[in-house]
């Protein structure tokens, strides 16, 4: 999905929802809580995709989530990106793909 996309919903006031985040985790693969959108890539990584606590940038923060005394919680590693370097890693995955594709034979 383009960056279009995720900024027409963050800007789209009737798509909030409001809901806690164990909510969120459980439901359907992508929700959008207080302009952060959060999609469920299998069955405990998730992508959440939000805004700073300034609310000037964005960053994308991709990690597992356990579950513990009932709630979703994110576990301590994973990876956060600002928009301009998801932007440039995005701008890699031709090179990534092919190379995935040398060492798979």
């Amino acid at each position: 999905m383009s960056d279009n996309y995720f900024r027409q919903l963050l800007h789209t006031k009737h798509y909030k929802i409001k809901k806690t985040n164990d909510q969120i985790m459980e439901d359907t693969k992508k929700k959008i809580i207080n302009d952060d959108i959060v999609i469920t890539l299998g069955n405990r990584k998730r992508v959440l995709v939000q805004k700073g606590q300034k609310r000037e940038k964005l960053f994308i923060d991709i990690r597992e989530y356990f579950r513990e005394s009932g709630r979703m919680k994110g576990v301590k590693f994973g990876v956060c990106y600002t928009l301009k370097n998801w932007n440039k890693l995005k701008s890699f995955v031709k090179e990534i793909d092919e190379t995935i594709k040398i060492l798979s034979k």
